[in-house]
């Protein structure tokens, strides 16, 4: 239960640095250096969720549901994004909210349907 809690804020420190906010950090090594960091905290995310292994039918259950629920999640930000980037060209903080949002929302509805059911 710790890879839930731990992977959703690992990606959300290093998705508050990409966006860099403050222009406090963005020299070109840097910048690189947290795409590889988030690109392999992903990837670990992804690995962990994809090996899960389902013993009986309610974990398969909470499974379906967490996932239906990031989905939506998911789509509801990038609608939003795609509708905020045609008036104003910018991208960048957009996917990254995006993918935030998918890793938090896969998170939290496993641990709430885990919880209630």
């Amino acid at each position: 239960m710790l890879k839930e809690f731990i992977m959703p804020i690992l990606l959300a420190i290093l998705i508050f640095f990409l966006i860099n906010p403050l222009d406090w950090w963005m020299n070109n090594a840097v910048y690189m250096l947290l795409v590889l960091l988030l690109l392999l905290a992903f990837s670990t995310f992804s690995v962990f969720f994809w090996k899960e292994h389902v013993l009986d039918e309610r974990e398969s259950l909470h499974r379906m549901i967490s996932g239906r629920i990031a989905f939506l999640i998911g789509g509801g930000v990038t609608v939003i994004g795609i509708v905020v980037q045609s008036f104003s060209h910018a991208i960048d903080p957009w996917l990254l909210a995006v993918l935030l949002s998918m890793v938090v929302g896969k998170a939290g509805a496993f641990l709430w349907s885990r919880s209630h059911n």
